[in-house]
Parts: structure tokens; sequence; C-alpha cells
């Protein structure tokens, strides 16, 4: 919610777009990437798909609130 703060304030656009998704269906790993403006700004990897947002979200947080 910061990094939506921020994009907001910012008047960028945000996406989440998954890049991949590996494994049974049971145990699943997701790869999730986050941009701004088309720009990759952070990645993350996690057993779900909110999770890994939320990963690649703080990574591209601590990038952007610098």
């Amino acid at each position: 919610s910061s990094l939506q703060e921020y994009v907001q304030t910012e008047q960028k656009s945000l996406t989440y777009d998954l890049v991949k998704e590996e494994g049974p269906a049971h145990d699943k790993t997701f790869t999730i990437e986050v941009k701004i403006d088309n720009i990759v700004y952070g990645r993350g990897v996690a057993g779900s798909k909110k999770e890994a947002e939320q990963n690649a979200a703080k990574e591209a947080l601590s990038k952007v609130a610098k």
C-alpha cells in the first residue's frame, strides 16, 4: 500500500506481472515483477501470488524511497 501511495502521489502507473509460475499444482512457486511506468523496480518469489506481489512491492519501495 505504501508503494501504491507513492505511485498515486507521483502520478505514475503501477503494474504487477506474473513472469513465472512453476511446480506442481499443490506446490507452486510464483515470480512477480512490479513495474512503475513500465520499468521493473522489484521482483518477488513466493508460494502465493499475493505474497510474491508483496515481496516485489517491498523491493520496489526500497528503490523509490531513497
